[in-house]
């Protein structure tokens, strides 16, 4: 005896399918990127989706699961000592959704001390919702 059952799953497959394009074209259009974070300002959740192999070796340990611990993190591990109360101003929650109240995007430069010495980087957050 067995139980043979059939759900039509056609919208969730499309779902899937449109979810898939989107990282695509967010793969394609990011591909200079070293670092590529997607975060959720609101809940501190944030889900790494691009690190270069460079990045990754140096910064490895500060990979925290909540975003303001992660970014403090990061400034204390390489950002260089003379920007870092900066860089840690910028990117806090709140300066973020303040900055972002009336506009797209948000971007800044700064340094950080990697295996090749200090690198210059420019980070640009975007609103995506």
């Amino acid at each position: 005896m067995g139980l043979m059952s059939v759900r039509d799953i056609t919208e969730s497959k499309e779902i899937e399918e449109e979810n898939r394009r989107r990282l695509d074209i967010i793969d394609g259009m990011t591909r200079e990127y070293v670092f590529l974070d997607l975060v959720n300002l609101r809940t501190e959740q944030h889900l790494i989706y691009r690190f270069s192999d460079e990045l990754r070796k140096k910064y490895l340990e500060v990979l925290l699961p909540k975003y303001s611990d992660a970014v403090e993190a990061y400034w204390k591990a390489g950002v260089f000592e003379k920007v870092r109360e900066e860089f840690i101003r910028i990117m806090s929650p709140d300066h973020v959704r303040e900055a972002l109240k009336g506009k797209k995007e948000l971007s800044f430069r700064y340094r950080a001390i990697t295996g090749r010495g200090v690198q210059y980087y420019r980070c640009k957050i975007v609103k995506i919702g």
